[in-house]
């Protein structure tokens, strides 16, 4: 990372030691575009690899099908032990594993969640959001809510350190 705390070059050294500006710098960058079954990924942000963008995608989208199965424990040991998770149904947030877990067994005594990941995209800052189709049903299966939104995720040391949710 240079000082100015980016990850792109704005200035290249020759072999005579001579600076320029970078010439890649003005260059618009293309879109690698990956389109799987219900999942997109784009990787635009250089000097990245995007195969770990497509590890977190794999991992994301199996976290996604263990929290529709209600797999708790399995969702929780991809998350850091301090996450900040968003209570998108109540309000505000919970930190950590044991809130996490009481949030999640509160709502689905109240209501159904299920949520599909429809896209992944990595942002310039290195946080993956994910388009979700959220669909949410009262116990008795009727439909309250159904929506497409964005699940913004941090991750530290290869585990979730956030959750922001942003809507359309």
């Amino acid at each position: 990372m240079l000082s100015n705390g980016t990850d792109e070059l704005e200035r290249i050294v020759d072999k005579n030691g001579n600076s320029q500006e970078n010439p890649l710098q003005s260059q618009s960058i293309p879109t690698l575009r990956i389109e799987v079954p219900s999942l997109v990924l784009t990787y635009e942000t250089v000097g990245q690899n995007p195969f770990s963008i497509m590890d977190y995608s794999s991992l994301l989208r199996q976290l996604y099908q263990d929290f529709n199965a209600r797999q708790i424990d399995r969702v929780l040991a991809h998350m850091h032990r301090d996450v900040a998770w968003p209570n998108g149904w109540e309000g505000g947030y919970v930190s950590g594993h044991d809130e996490v877990r009481a949030y999640w067994l509160r709502q689905w005594q109240e209501i159904d969640p299920h949520v599909e990941p429809l896209a992944v995209e990595t942002r310039p800052d290195g946080q993956l959001a994910v388009h979700v189709h959220q669909v949410i049903k009262d116990l008795n299966g009727q439909v309250v809510n159904d929506t497409k939104l964005y699940h913004v995720y941090r991750f530290e040391a290869d585990k979730i350190q956030t959750m922001v949710i942003e809507h359309e």
